[in-house]
């Protein structure tokens, strides 16, 4: 016996500014300001398992030792 869907069972669409407000939401984080972006890197897992040792033992994030890292490769290009 086959199931029908009624009206209010079906999924109703959704105004474009809102989808994008949901998507943005899902990558929002309470702690990074209106100025960061996401950023997905692939590490080979030794370097991941020492990236998380150097976090723990300096009692700080992975995120923050990665961000001084860019910081610091980025000056040598700047004048």
């Amino acid at each position: 016996m086959a199931v029908q869907k009624t009206n209010s069972m079906k999924r109703q669409p959704k105004s474009a500014a809102r989808e994008s407000a949901d998507i943005g939401k899902a990558f929002a984080s309470r702690n990074q300001s209106d100025h960061t972006v996401k950023l997905t890197v692939e590490l080979d897992s030794r370097l991941h398992r020492e990236l998380k040792a150097a976090a723990a033992l300096q009692s700080v994030t992975m995120r923050e030792i990665i961000h001084d890292a860019v910081e610091a490769e980025l000056k040598k290009y700047k004048n």
